[in-house]
C-alpha cells in the first residue's frame, strides 16, 4: 500500500492538516499524528454523507452494516440509493449504508462495478464488516468535514501553518476516472 511509503514523508507538527480530495482517506486514517485542526473534503456528496454519519450516528450505521447480507439484491438496492441520493436526503444513515455496500461489494472498491466473484467476495465482505469499528468515528469528532471544490477549500485554509495532502482523482485519456 502506498500510504505506508507516503506517511513518513509528511511534515511533523502540522497545525492545519487538510485533504481537499479525501475519497477513501487512507493517508488521513493511517497518520499517527493528529493535527489541532483537520479538514477533509470531497465533491462527492455520498462520500461526505458517509463520513458525517460515521462521525455523528456511528452505532446506527454499524448495526445496519452488520445486518447486511452479501447478496446481489442488497448490492442492487445500495446502487439505487447511491445513484439517487436526492431521493434519500432525509435518510442519511440509509445513504451512508448504500455508500459502504456499493464500495465494499463493488469490484476494486468501486461503486457500480460488478460486486461478485466466483470465490471469496462474501468472506471478504464479512471480514470488512467485522473490522468496522468506532476508532475512525471517534477521530472524525474533531474533524471538519466539507463538500466543496478543492480549490475553494485550499484558498480558505491556506496559511504558513497549513499542510495540504492533495491526491486528486486520476482521469484516463478516455475521460474516465481511474485509480493509480
Amino acid at each position: 500500500m502506498m500510504a505506508v511509503e507516503i506517511i513518513p514523508l509528511l511534515p511533523k507538527n502540522i497545525k492545519i492538516y487538510c485533504e481537499p480530495y479525501f475519497g477513501g482517506g487512507a493517508i488521513f486514517r493511517m497518520r499517527p499524528e493528529i493535527a489541532p485542526c483537520e479538514i477533509i473534503n470531497d465533491v462527492n456528496a455520498n462520500i461526505i454523507n458517509f463520513y458525517k454519519v460515521l462521525k455523528t450516528r456511528f452505532p446506527e450505521l454499524k448495526k445496519k452494516i452488520e445486518l447486511t447480507l452479501h447478496s446481489r439484491e442488497e448490492y442492487k438496492k445500495a446502487m439505487i440509493i447511491y445513484n439517487s441520493p436526492r431521493l434519500f436526503d432525509d435518510q442519511p444513515v440509509i445513504r451512508a449504508w448504500a455508500m459502504y455496500v456499493a464500495c465494499n461489494m463493488g469490484y476494486l472498491h468501486r461503486a457500480g462495478s460488478r460486486g461478485f466473484d466466483k470465490e471469496k467476495a462474501a468472506s471478504v465482505f464479512k471480514n470488512k464488516v467485522e473490522r468496522f469499528g468506532d476508532e475512525f468515528s471517534l477521530r472524525l469528532r474533531s474533524t471538519q468535514i466539507e463538500c466543496n471544490q478543492a480549490h475553494k477549500i485550499i484558498q480558505s485554509r491556506d496559511s504558513e501553518n497549513s499542510f495540504f495532502y492533495c491526491d486528486p482523482p486520476y482521469t484516463s485519456d478516455l475521460g474516465i476516472k481511474v485509480h493509480q
